[in-house]
């Protein structure tokens, strides 16, 4: 997908709100599977013995500066994951 095709896509975005309510919902739902996932692999870890008390699970994705992130903004929803789902499309 190039740098155009998203920009129209967070357009669109910013003038569908029920298309960025789904985007947004995904995000929760993805969000959501990897705590579950997390739980899962602590207490894998656990069930073999290791002590993983300390461990807060993944860390937490932070989002590139605006420059980084081609300047891109869409209302609340972070273009990063959009980019990430791009690059998923295009490979």
């Amino acid at each position: 997908m190039s740098d155009s095709s998203m920009e129209r896509f967070i357009a669109y975005l910013n003038d569908h709100p029920d298309v960025r309510k789904q985007v947004e919902q995904l995000e929760r739902s993805m969000a959501y599977a990897i705590r579950r996932e997390d739980e899962s692999i602590a207490a894998i870890a656990e069930d073999a013995g290791f002590d993983v008390t300390g461990w807060s699970g993944r860390a937490a994705v932070t989002e590139p500066p605006l420059a980084e992130a081609g300047g891109l903004c869409c209302g609340g929803i972070l273009t990063s994951d959009i980019v990430l789902l791009a690059e998923v499309v295009d490979s």
